[in-house]
């Protein structure tokens, strides 16, 4: 699930980033009850590690785009056919008129190019998970 208010968390103190996380799962869980939200995607990919630890704390696996559609002008779908290499997350905002408009021909034309479209419950590599701090003692960032 995607934010619902673009504002860049590198700039919160570490309570308002709780603060932030708690206000979204509530909300959430209002709106969606019984849904397990998985995933955040911070907007602007604004992710410092305050942001990925407070995140994890809530329960949500902090996910980065690899390429971004654009969606704002005709050369959507082309841009996206020119960008995606395997593996790749691409970014689409289902505000934006022409990712909505061209979702279907860029996922059949992904899927002519021989590409699958996955989950990211599928599509992640165990590795691609936080793990919090690491054996050694180094955490994310490579900080002891």
């Amino acid at each position: 699930m995607s934010w619902v208010r673009h504002i860049n968390f590198n700039a919160l103190s570490t309570s308002d980033i709780d603060e932030q996380f708690s206000d979204f799962v509530d909300l959430a869980g209002k709106i969606l009850p019984g849904y397990d939200i998985s995933y955040f995607r911070p907007p602007y990919g604004a992710q410092n590690e305050d942001v990925v630890k407070k995140a994890a704390e809530h329960g949500l696996q902090t996910v980065i785009w690899s390429g971004e559609s654009g969606g704002l002008d005709p050369e959507t779908e082309s841009r996206v056919m020119k960008i995606t290499h395997p593996g790749w997350i691409v970014l689409s905002h289902s505000t934006r008129w022409y990712d909505v408009h061209d979702s279907s021909s860029i996922a059949n034309g992904l899927i002519e190019k021989g590409y699958t479209l996955e989950s990211l419950d599928t599509g992640l590599d165990s590795k691609d998970y936080w793990q919090g701090d690491q054996i050694d003692g180094t955490d994310f960032w490579g900080k002891k």
